[in-house]
């Protein structure tokens, strides 16, 4: 029985430390990546300096073409819609909406690395993107990154600022901005007229919020622009995020993002006006279920990559060395009776049979 015993400890044992590794080296990877099920929903509140009336562009307008300082929410919607291997398909979608009508829903599909979250080509119809698109990576590092700029198809360095609490957690904090740059995106660019007649244009004027001497260099642009007007439009922007760093969930963001029109000359662009400036950040209440999302990652990424192999490492090293104790221990034997050796014999059996 106590070879017996032996056996089992030391095998268990061994079967523990394999396991232990097994799952540090294999199921704690296999888990440190984008979730096929993910399907997260942030919201977005602030204030708009101005934006194009979503009602200016339909056969009954209502008010002037652009509003100004009227509040905006922002719902972000990501959800992976496939994977394979190592890729994942994204869909990402953002409603903005103001005085409670829908001004802009834009959406998007990305092939993203589910380990290093960065834009891959390994599904069809998808942006040919490049860099971070949506999210930061498990594991986040105190570096800087490359993040994607979906108006304009650029690139954009997000700059490492430091690490803060932030929600009540350690974070990593990063900013990045971009003077302006013209929109190239064909989402946006469809809700962007690239023409407009000289008398939309003076319909639209007034609400444009210009000076005087503003009004006064437009008016000269215009009397030398063709009819209808070509425009163009530039994207500027200034954020921070806040990263927890182990899930690379942004567990809160604060953006100002200025759209502005200009017409297009022989001398090149003369801006006119933003006709989209938003202030916006997470709403309290995301901030809180971010805060909540990465806590809970944090925990399953720390009990598969460090709890569970460190456990199962102690608990086999612990079996090992108990059964090859009893394997080294020699077996203390009963004396010999004056029946001779029979009696030892007898014990032993004995012994086996209540085993």
């Amino acid at each position: 029985m106590r070879r017996r015993l032996a056996v089992v400890l030391t095998v268990l044992g061994l079967l523990l430390i394999s396991g232990a590794g097994v799952v540090r080296w294999a199921l704690g990877p296999a888990m440190s990546k984008l979730p096929g099920n993910t399907h997260t929903t942030r919201l977005y509140s602030g204030q708009a300096a101005s934006f194009v009336n979503p009602t200016f562009a339909t056969d009954v307008p209502s008010g002037p073409g652009v509003l100004h300082n009227v509040p905006i929410d922002v719902r972000h919607t990501t959800k992976v819609l496939d994977t394979t291997g190592n890729n994942a398909l994204v869909a990402d979608q953002r409603i903005i909406t103001l005085s409670g009508a829908v001004a802009a829903n834009l959406n998007y599909r990305y092939s993203v690395d589910r380990k290093s979250f960065e834009a891959t080509k390994a599904f069809p119809d998808v942006v040919a993107a490049n860099g971070l698109t949506f999210n930061w990576p498990m594991n986040t590092q105190r570096q800087d990154y490359v993040g994607w700029v979906q108006d304009t198809l650029m690139t954009t360095p997000l700059h490492y600022v430091g690490t803060v609490r932030h929600g009540g957690i350690q974070t990593y904090e990063y900013t990045t901005q971009a003077g302006n740059q013209l929109i190239t995106d064909p989402v946006l660019s469809r809700m962007l007229p690239a023409t407009m007649t000289k008398t939309d244009m003076l319909k639209l004027t007034p609400s444009l919020g210009l000076s005087m001497e503003q009004l006064l260099a437009l008016d000269k642009v215009m009397a030398k622009a063709p009819d209808p007007v070509p425009l163009s439009y530039t994207y500027r922007f200034s954020s921070t995020f806040w990263v927890a760093p182990d899930s690379g969930i942004v567990v809160d963001m604060r953006q100002h993002d200025v759209r502005t029109t200009n017409i297009v000359t022989s001398a090149g662009l003369v801006p006119v006006a933003p006709i989209m400036d938003m202030t916006y950040a997470f709403t309290a209440p995301t901030v809180k279920g971010a805060v909540d999302d990465a806590k809970a990652a944090t925990k399953q990424l720390d009990l598969v990559n460090n709890t569970l192999p460190l456990a199962a490492l102690l608990l086999g090293i612990a079996f090992t060395v108990a059964g090859v104790v009893l394997f080294a221990v020699p077996r203390r034997r009963h004396p010999q009776g004056p029946e001779g050796p029979w009696v030892e014999e007898l014990l032993e059996h004995h012994e086996m049979i209540r085993s």
